[in-house]
């Protein structure tokens, strides 16, 4: 197999613009600040998510970003990266970031849309819908430790391990 070399993206097939579309079918507020740029909030079960799109022309791919709308204490920084290791291990798509500078929990994805033909409105509309829910399933383990900056870290680990538990249902 022979490397191709990739000159960029067709103009007229960037993602963001179906992210645009599925937005405003969805009722969504949004901001474009440019071409390859886009930012919206999405509420989950438990709580206000921003999310973030980025497109690489160049790279033919889009990065994706769900942030929840809190921060981890700098106290709880290590426990923080230790349930998103744990919640990585059982992901098959994207995975989950703790920024060591901010410690805002968010969930990633970069999609590669190269050879694809148009931007995938329902594809794009899929992406979003996993982030959402894999924020909400894990939203309990981080919020858990924005409030236990005290907390001994044995009690801590009995926390993480309870809150990764896969939930069989909503209650």
């Amino acid at each position: 197999m022979t490397a191709q070399s990739y000159t960029g993206w067709e103009d007229d097939c960037n993602p963001l613009d179906g992210i645009e579309d599925v937005l405003s079918s969805e009722k969504f507020a949004y901001h474009r600040m440019n071409r390859d740029e886009l930012f919206a909030e999405a509420e989950g079960r438990y709580g206000i998510y921003r999310m973030m799109f980025a497109w690489d022309d160049l790279a033919g791919a889009m990065q994706f970003c769900c942030e929840y709308d809190f921060t981890l204490p700098a106290s709880q920084s290590l426990n923080g990266f230790r349930a998103v290791a744990n919640m990585n291990a059982n992901l098959w798509l994207g995975h989950f970031d703790l920024n060591p500078n901010s410690l805002q929990p968010c969930f990633r994805h970069t999609q590669l849309f190269r050879g694809e033909s148009g931007s995938g409105a329902e594809h794009l509309q899929d992406i979003m819908s996993i982030a959402v829910q894999e924020c909400d399933k894990h939203y309990a383990a981080f919020y858990a430790l924005t409030q236990q900056q005290a907390t001994p870290d044995t009690m801590c680990d009995h926390l993480l391990d309870f809150t990764l538990l896969s939930p069989l249902g909503h209650s």
